[in-house]
């Protein structure tokens, strides 16, 4: 998530959070790319925060097949699909 908050910052932006399915498919129907990295890192084992510290809530997008995965290195949502 470094290089994504790094990226946005040298192009006057942030990175994002969808903390809900409201918001979540606002931004996969507003999404001009195909995918887009959300801000999100793995702050202790299976508990993750969005890049502004907000601890996940209820809502987890994650597609099923990757909720298995040890450590979330980096969270990256599709447009086709709004899985993360």
């Amino acid at each position: 998530m470094d290089y994504a908050e790094s990226y946005c910052q040298q192009n006057n932006g942030t990175v994002l959070s969808t903390q809900s399915q409201i918001e979540n498919t606002f931004v996969q129907y507003h999404l001009l790319p195909e995918w887009i990295m959300l801000g999100a890192k793995e702050v202790f084992k299976n508990s993750y925060a969005w890049a502004d510290g907000t601890i996940w809530g209820t809502f987890d997008n994650r597609d099923p097949l990757d909720r298995s995965l040890e450590t979330l290195d980096c969270l990256v949502m599709y447009k086709s699909s709004g899985l993360w």
